[in-house]
C-alpha cells in the first residue's frame, strides 16, 4: 500500500476468486492503491509526454497504473518521481511494489535499501524496512530458505524500533510466527497489529492472523476470525478451496 491519501476505491483490476465451500481467506501481500486520483489517465500521460516536473504527476500516474495492472509503466512512473522528489517515499514504494509484481524482488530489495539510505523521516523508514520485510518473505515463500524468513523478521523489528504504530510490520511478525507454527506469538502479534490499525486492510490482516493462530492451536473459532477478517476488507484477500 502506497503512502497516505487512502480511500476505499473500487480498483477495476482486482481478481477475487469465491468458492461456496471456501474456508480460508489468502491474503494478497501486493495489492493495488486504494488511493483516489481527481485528474483522468489521459490528463495525466499528457503532461508526462511533455516533460512536467510536477512530482504529483508521476505519484498519479504510478497509482492509476497499478490499479490497472500495468507495472512496467508503474516502475517506470515511480522512477521518475524518485528523480524528482528523492525524499518521497512513494517513489520507493510504487517501484518495489513494481518490481514484485514483474517477478524481479532483488530489485524491489534494493529500491527499499536506496529509499532506506536517503529518507530521515522514521515513519517513512518505518514503511519501506515493512516493505522490504514483505518482499523477503515473498522471496521466503518461493524458494523455502530460512536466510529469507530471518531477514524479514529483522526488518519488521527494525520498522518497529522506527515506528511502533506501524501496523503492518506487527502483521508481518504474526506471519513470521505462524511459519514457525508459534500460535501464541502470532496470536500476540495479531493483537498489537489491531491495536494500531487505521485502516481496513491492516483490521483485516490482524483478524486473519488471530484466525491462524486459532488454527495453529486447533481451535474451532478460526473460521470466525478468517470470516471477520473477509468482512472487514475483502479484496485483500483470495479465498481457497478445501
Amino acid at each position: 500500500m502506497y503512502a497516505e491519501r487512502v480511500t476505499s476505491v473500487v480498483i477495476l483490476s482486482w481478481v477475487m476468486l469465491i468458492a461456496a465451500d471456501a474456508r480460508e481467506p489468502i491474503p494478497i501481500w501486493f495489492p493495488p492503491p486504494e488511493i483516489t486520483v481527481t485528474r483522468s489517465l489521459g490528463t495525466l500521460e499528457r503532461l508526462a509526454h511533455i516533460g512536467s516536473d510536477d512530482p504529483g504527476v508521476y505519484f498519479e500516474l504510478s497509482i492509476l497504473y497499478a490499479q490497472r495492472g500495468r507495472w512496467e509503466q508503474t516502475q517506470k512512473v515511480s522512477f521518475r518521481l524518485r528523480q524528482l522528489e528523492p525524499n518521497n517515499v512513494n517513489g520507493y514504494l510504487g517501484e518495489a511494489y513494481a518490481w514484485v509484481h514483474l517477478r524481479n524482488p532483488h530489485k524491489a530489495l534494493a529500491v527499499c535499501e536506496e529509499g532506506i539510505r536517503r529518507l530521515r523521516n522514521k515513519q517513512h523508514l518505518a514503511w519501506l524496512y515493512r516493505t522490504k520485510g514483505d518482499v523477503l518473505l515473498h522471496l521466503f515463500d518461493r524458494r523455502n530458505s530460512a536466510r529469507f524468513l530471518n531477514q524479514g523478521e529483522q526488518a519488521y523489528r527494525q520498522a518497529l524500533q522506527l515506528y511502533k504504530n506501524t501496523a503492518l510490520a506487527w502483521v508481518g511478525l504474526a506471519r513470521v510466527s505462524s511459519w514457525r507454527k508459534q500460535w501464541k506469538a502470532t496470536d500476540q502479534f495479531a493483537r498489537e497489529s489491531l491495536r494500531v490499525a487505521r485502516t481496513a486492510r491492516e483490521r483485516a490482516l490482524g483478524y486473519y492472523f488471530l484466525g491462524k493462530a486459532a488454527q495453529l492451536r486447533k481451535d474451532s473459532k478460526a473460521e470466525e476470525w478468517f470470516k471477520k477478517a473477509l468482512r472487514e476488507h475483502p479484496k485483500s484477500f483470495q479465498i481457497m478451496r478445501r
